[in-house]
């Protein structure tokens, strides 16, 4: 049997750098914990402010689309000019690309919610059912595919726009 008396403390020494990797290692664990933390209520708020978006840009879509009706029934009674309608029409396609990017933004954002949560990806819940889960999208009409309008002109042609 070999004992050694005097090691030079080394054994003090390991001991002392074992406790302080312990400390380090439940450091970086409560560092993860708060950067989760952030994450998920970051991801939250990003939620809530594009769900607002798409409350918005369907606002604004509902009201180029009433510009529009408007501007093709002045232009059908002689009242508009083929310029305000085309820029009528312009404004409704913008709208309808706004309310688009709103709603994938949304999406992105639900999903990176539940990524940030550690959740299983799956559709959302119903608006309210669960406070785990972050609401449903607003409803969106089905009516999703641009329209083609038609434009009639003074020598008695039309055009689908």
């Amino acid at each position: 049997m070999d004992w050694d008396l005097f090691d030079g403390f080394d054994r003090v020494e390991k001991v002392k750098q074992r406790l302080a990797e312990e400390e380090a290692a439940r450091a970086e664990l409560e560092i993860q914990r708060l950067d989760t933390i952030l994450d998920v209520w970051s991801s939250y708020y990003a939620v809530l402010t594009s769900r607002r978006r798409v409350q918005f840009a369907q606002a604004t879509l509902s009201s180029s689309q009433e510009n529009f009706d408007a501007s093709q029934a002045f232009f059908e009674n002689g009242l508009a000019t083929i310029t305000e309608l085309v820029s009528a029409q312009n404004d409704l396609a913008a709208a309808r690309s706004q309310r688009i990017r709103a709603t994938a933004d949304y999406f992105t954002a639900i999903a990176s919610l539940t990524l940030a949560m550690g959740a299983p990806v799956t559709t959302a819940s119903k608006e309210g059912s669960s406070s785990k889960n972050p609401p449903a999208a607003p409803s969106v009409p089905p009516s999703t595919k641009p329209q083609k309008t038609p434009a009639h002109f003074s020598d008695g042609s039309s055009r689908a726009f």
